[in-house]
């Protein structure tokens, strides 16, 4: 900066226009500094953005200023917009880890009287904000833009509000909170930080109103009708919760479900798949020894029965309402299949039915005693409601992390690969490990997304090292037409690292058979991507079936390993593994290899790579030094 830029600067800071910024100047302990800030000293550039925010200094207020600041020193325009960028960019990031927190709080907060559906869609557009501020941040899944394909577009229908005109500014905010969520997007992702910040900061606000409105036409409809249901006028759960503290023992709790009900309003629409739960509740009143009736969810009823036959009678109940036809005064002629849980009245009653309603629907069983359902089965059915829970919050908050095991070449001694390895933190620090979780996990909605998270972090990990890395896929995830599709465009955008990667297939018995596997495989082995068939050994017979399928590493399950030392078996069944491999150039590796004994023992059967503890433990980080001691 010349003499003549300097002179303009001091006479810009001592002008009537800087009088007013005086005390912000201060309390940023920038004023000696604004000189350096115009030599390009980052750090200081970067500590007006944050310091700004953390002030609460408005940022059009620190962006004007910087503005004309810079308009006096003749700057190439470039360099000015440049610097603009780092300062709205650090004080978008302070603005982004504040808001992250209020949302994450007002997540928590207990909604009274709300089932879990009614919490979700309350707070949907709170966790639909955590996600597009992640993905802002650390570039994980961008959250549904279109509003009529997010969880809250798609359950509008399903909240019944008399003020239409209430309902209106939900419908229109919602629409309005996608609109600008499209915007910022795309300013964020040329770079444009200041029209970013002004649109987000709408979309901020306008996102904190929707779960506003949510909650108050909730909190409307519980006061309208606190213990009725509106459409079938039966009592709602909080009225069958208040009338089992007043009944004797005596009585029976019988919990009935209709079988894929959504169909029905899909095929029919919602207008008729409410008349059907109208008759429905209609006829349930009617029936001897039906004590009480209630529509405790969507399309689930309860009955409370005074039958010295219960459970026989619940049978009847539902083969009577089976053998109907519903919707006949709008021609639609529909039929019904019911499932449900009966129990004797007690203070867990209704924790028990709605365990015995996942059992019948499991098992396909037309209707479960909980009577007879061991008490060890719903204490872990609580424990996996809780740890459901505690995954959905680790998914929104970005928690889901590869950890990284490293794998040896026998004969080189050096660490060639690594198998990426999913694991899960806490809000309370704690990481858990996929067979802890995996019960629950695999039949969550979101478990697609952990796949595909786990995919693209090891890939983006890999990208610039020299290291060939696995990822296993289960079955599942190669029948789900998105994750497949998610995989070839990882593919196509990593071809460098498509050709070091091998995906391990789990559940080979599953795929072995199966037409469409097959093809995905043939698919992403034309990127150079290479197949291991994990846990080899575990009950397979078809060994020829296995290589017939082009695999490229077989993995000897672990029961087979750590046996080698004490059960000359798994010798032998090693050996035979190890012949046919190598006849067939398939490459071998060892896991659960945790002891020098063990190495050395696979060595001798002539073992390709090993794996385990004795190599090294997973890891988030990669070994400092790929020669090992062994």
């Amino acid at each position: 900066m010349n003499e003549t830029q300097i002179k303009l600067f001091n006479e810009v800071i001592q002008s009537d226009l800087f009088i007013g910024w005086a005390h912000m100047l201060e309390k940023l302990n920038i004023k000696e500094n604004l000189i350096s800030l115009m030599e390009n000293q980052d750090n200081i550039i970067e500590n007006i953005g944050k310091k700004s925010f953390g002030y609460k200094i408005p940022f059009l207020i620190i962006y004007k200023f910087t503005e004309i600041c810079l308009s006096k020193f003749n700057l190439d325009e470039s360099y000015s917009q440049e610097i603009q960028k780092i300062i709205a960019k650090n004080y978008l990031h302070e603005k982004l880890d504040h808001d992250l927190g209020i949302l994450k709080h007002k997540t928590q907060d207990e909604i009274m009287y709300a089932s879990y559906k009614q919490k979700e869609i309350i707070n949907e557009h709170l966790f639909w904000m955590i996600n597009l501020i992640n993905f802002i941040k650390n570039g994980t899944f961008k959250p549904e833009m279109d509003e009529r394909h997010c969880f809250v577009g798609r359950n509008l229908k399903v909240i019944s509000n008399d003020n239409l005109e209430q309902k209106k500014v939900i419908v229109d905010n919602h629409s309005l909170i996608h609109l600008l969520g499209r915007s910022a997007i795309s300013f964020y992702e040329n770079s444009d930080y200041m029209n970013f910040l002004l649109i987000y900061t709408d979309l901020f606000h306008h996102s904190i109103e929707l779960q506003s409105s949510l909650l108050q036409v909730h909190l409307q409809q519980q006061l309208i009708s606190m213990d009725t249901d509106p459409l079938t006028t039966l009592g709602n759960y909080f009225r069958l919760r208040f009338d089992l503290e007043n009944l004797s023992s005596s009585f029976h709790v019988f919990v009935m479900n209709i079988n894929e009900f959504s169909k029905i309003n899909i095929m029919f629409g919602h207008k008729i798949g409410d008349s059907v739960l109208v008759e429905l509740a209609n006829i349930l009143r009617e029936f001897e020894f039906v004590e009480q009736v209630y529509r405790i969810y969507g399309d689930d009823f309860a009955i409370i029965l005074n039958s010295k036959e219960p459970f026989a009678y619940a049978n009847t109940i539902m083969e009577n309402l089976e053998d109907r036809a519903y919707g006949n005064q709008n021609d639609a002629n529909i039929s019904i299949s019911l499932y449900g849980s009966i129990g004797k009245l007690n203070p867990d009653i209704l924790m028990k039915n709605e365990y015995g309603l996942i059992l019948a629907k499991d098992k396909n069983t037309k209707l479960v005693n909980v009577d007879l359902i061991d008490t060890s089965y719903l204490q872990q059915y609580n424990v996996n409601m809780e740890l459901a829970r505690q995954l959905r919050v680790s998914f929104v908050e970005n928690n889901i992390e590869p950890f990284f095991q490293p794998i040896a070449n026998i004969k080189t001694k050096k660490i060639v690969k690594y198998e990426a390895l999913m694991r899960v933190k806490h809000s309370n620090g704690t990481v858990s490990i996929p067979g802890e979780f995996l019960e629950v996990f695999k039949n969550m909605y979101i478990y697609p997304e952990f796949t595909k998270t786990i995919i693209k972090k090891t890939f983006e990990y890999f990208n610039d090292l020299q290291y060939e890395f696995s990822v296993n896929l289960s079955f599942k995830d190669i029948i789900h037409k998105e994750t497949k599709d998610f995989i070839i465009t990882v593919l196509n955008l990593y071809p460098n690292s498509a050709s070091r990667c091998t995906f391990e297939l789990l559940e080979y018995e599953a795929v072995e058979n199966n037409f469409e596997v097959k093809h995905f495989l043939k698919t992403i082995k034309g990127f150079g991507v290479k197949i291991a068939l994990d846990d080899f050994g575990a009950g397979y017979s078809n060994y020829m079936g296995v290589f017939n399928f082009g695999i490229d590493y077989i993995k000897i399950d672990g029961s087979i390993i750590q046996n080698l030392l004490k059960d000359r078996r798994a010798g032998a069944i090693l050996e035979s593994m190890m012949l046919i491999a190598k006849k067939l150039d398939v490459e071998v590796i060892a896991e659960f290899v945790s002891s020098k004994e063990l190495y050395e023992k696979v060595e001798l059967f002539g073992v390709d790579f090993a794996q385990g503890y004795y190599i090294g433990k997973p890891s988030k980080d990669l070994l400092q030094n790929d020669s090992i001691e062994l």
